[in-house]
């Protein structure tokens, strides 16, 4: 059904030749996602991105129907999905908002997705994901994740805003006018370890109330398979 410029429910799971695929990317392409990392690398640099006061804003207005906000419940065993964005539902074909990680997917995407969403708490770094969807009666779905830990409002807990852009979607933010002799403008490569160093406060504070958690030390897989990114939705 399409309505209001949206198509619910794009894609069945249950179709024999459903699949999804995702890959790391070094930088968000999406001119909306580069907006929204901007606007967090800013926050974070002037001393946080805090839900409440930065999400919802007026600087995001345009991409609250491709904001997903995930709080970590249980000590981080789980997440809860929190203002979730409209264009969510043609990823999913409902409303996710309430919805826990561990009833949306099965047991080993659930496991797959919290893995990925507590490296991005405890290293204090943006992820930002290529995904695809595949079906057999679907055209399928072409989409970028950019995952970005945050600061919920009691500023100590660590949740993770994510944002679901489809690349066959115009991009909601707005450029600014450029002169004709203007360079042209590229999206903003993500920060070095020094740039992002504000941020570092995030994993430190959220560390004890995820202490029940086993603590994972490899570095993030380079490609993900099988709903393997809690971000991708």
């Amino acid at each position: 059904m399409q309505a209001l410029g949206q198509v619910w429910a794009d894609v069945d799971k249950s179709d024999p030749g459903f699949e999804e695929s995702f890959a790391v990317m070094r930088e968000p392409s999406h001119y909306d996602a580069c907006h929204l990392f901007n606007h967090w690398l800013k926050r974070t640099e002037e001393g946080g991105f805090v839900v409440g006061k930065d999400v919802p804003s007026r600087t995001l207005a345009p991409l609250l129907r491709n904001l997903v906000l995930y709080e970590p419940v249980d000590d981080g065993a789980d997440f809860k999905a929190r203002l979730a964005g409209s264009a969510l539902m043609r990823r999913f074909g409902q409303d996710i908002s309430g919805l826990r990680l561990s009833q949306m997917f099965d047991q080993r995407a659930f496991e797959c997705q919290r893995y990925d969403m507590l490296q991005i708490i405890r290293t204090s770094q943006p992820c930002v994901l290529e995904g695809k969807v595949r079906a057999v009666a679907h055209p399928g779905l072409h989409f970028e994740i950019l995952a970005l830990p945050v600061l919920a409002p009691d500023l100590e807990t660590v949740w993770v805003l994510s944002g679901l852009f489809y690349y066959d979607w115009p991009a909601r933010s707005m450029r600014p006018p450029a002169a004709e002799d203007a360079p042209e403008e590229k999206p903003a490569c993500f920060p070095s370890t020094s740039r992002i160093a504000a941020g570092q406060a995030y994993g430190r504070r959220t560390r004890s109330r995820l202490s029940a958690t086993p603590r994972f030390t490899a570095p993030m897989v380079q490609s993900l398979t099988s709903s393997s990114a809690a971000m991708a939705s």
